[in-house]
């Protein structure tokens, strides 16, 4: 998706949607970066220690899918009240911090979009109202090149993300926790996809199975 350089202490983020980033960007650097810089990582940026999350391909496409449809929500900011206030009204669905652009659409037509090379995935040459560009940024292969994790220099798993940020705090010297921002509300992925869906999920997401050695 897009590289930030996470400052004090100084890091870059290779940023995969739907790994976990804003709880990175937002949450545990109280937003302090510069960029975002799409598809590739500044040279000045090149001596910094790179990190970025890989997540399970049918697992990621679910959570992209009901991020644009049912909207995401994110509680950080303001107090324990307002924080508080924030949670029941998501618990309600009275309240998204990000909003669905798609509400309704199934997982089947959500991958017709995914699918469709016609459509760009770059955010930095298309119109911003163009949803689908934007969908396809979201949902590209984790392998693909323009994501940038053949630069990194530790990869971590989502599923693993308390382990693995373990890693990435003891290089930086963090001692405090990753919190938790921009969660969808759902299921186990399988519940979600037909077999139809996960063979096409299967051949679209056929390298990063075997890159980051990912089973179905």
């Amino acid at each position: 998706m897009s590289n930030f350089r996470l400052l004090n202490p100084d890091a870059v983020l290779i940023h995969i949607p739907k790994t976990g980033g804003k709880s990175f960007r937002e949450g545990l650097w109280n937003g302090q970066y510069d960029g975002p810089v799409f598809g590739n990582i500044p040279k000045e940026w090149q001596p910094l220690f790179k990190f970025g999350f890989v997540r399970h391909p049918c697992d990621r496409l679910v959570s992209a899918w009901k991020m644009f449809s049912d909207g995401a929500v994110s509680v950080s900011g303001g107090n324990r009240v307002v924080r508080g206030a924030k949670s029941l009204a998501a618990q309600l669905g009275l309240w998204r911090s990000v909003e669905p652009h798609n509400k309704g659409m199934s997982l089947s037509s959500f991958l017709d979009i995914v699918e469709d090379e016609t459509i760009t995935y770059d955010v930095s040459s298309a119109d911003s109202s163009m949803v689908a560009a934007r969908i396809r940024h979201h949902t590209i292969p984790m392998s693909h090149p323009y994501n940038c994790l053949r630069e990194a220099d530790f990869v971590g798993r989502y599923e693993n993300l308390a382990v693995d940020f373990k890693i990435v705090a003891d290089r930086l010297g963090i001692m405090d926790p990753l919190p938790k921002l921009n969660t969808t509300k759902r299921g186990d992925w399988r519940q979600y996809m037909s077999a139809e869906v996960i063979d096409r999920c299967r051949h679209y997401y056929a390298e990063d199975f075997e890159a980051f050695d990912y089973k179905i």
